[in-house]
């Protein structure tokens, strides 16, 4: 059984797709993309190790329609995306899947790994792909910046507007740190959690 290297997971969360959800974060990404959300899960060192099938047990929630995998870059550890994914839907096997990429859904099918990850595409519902490009951050809808594209591989949720609905964050405060769930907004050139990293200092 695989261990993940994760940088945290919530769950029951309103922030990250439709309905009610459980959320992953993946520890490690390649890309380093100016003006990252998430510089902490960066760096490509040990953070929470967990089995993949214990996590799945975490995420699956009789509360939560889904659960949304981001990073991080989750596709830097296919090998126990792909286990964690298909222990979730052997636990529950209506629950959805959204998942976030820095890659493009080409360059996963044409990677090494593309075997891999044509298993892991086939079973989510929602792929959202490409570079987090800060200029291109309107502030809209669950990409982050406006060159990102939306997948819609199942057609689960083809009425959900993920490209400008509102955003919407959700902080989960823990001793002196405070955890952002969901895309923060920019607000003159920083984003709101540096402002809510003051207040609690």
């Amino acid at each position: 059984m695989s261990k993940l290297n994760i940088a945290a997971f919530h769950t029951d969360t309103r922030a990250l797709g439709p309905g009610v959800r459980s959320v992953v974060w993946f520890q490690g990404c390649p890309f380093r993309c100016q003006g990252c959300f998430s510089t902490d899960w960066i760096p490509d060192i040990p953070n929470l190790l967990v089995e993949a099938g214990a996590l799945a047990h975490e995420l699956v929630s009789s509360t939560c329609e889904g659960v949304t995998i981001s990073g991080g870059e989750p596709f830097h550890q296919s090998h126990g995306l792909l286990e964690l994914i298909e222990h979730i839907k052997r636990i529950e096997p209506n629950y959805s899947i959204i998942l976030y990429t820095g890659f493009t859904k080409a360059q996963l099918e044409r990677s090494h790994h593309a075997g891999i990850h044509a298993k892991i595409i086939a079973l989510a519902d929602v792929l959202i792909d490409g570079l987090y490009h800060e200029k291109s951050n309107d502030n809209a809808g669950l990409r982050g910046s406006t060159n990102q594209v939306v997948h819609d591989l199942s057609g689960r949720y083809a009425d959900y507007n993920f490209h400008t609905g509102q955003r919407r964050q959700e902080y989960v405060i823990k001793e002196s740190t405070v955890q952002i769930v969901g895309l923060p907004d920019i607000i003159g050139g920083g984003f709101v959690r540096d402002q809510l990293v003051e207040l609690i200092r």
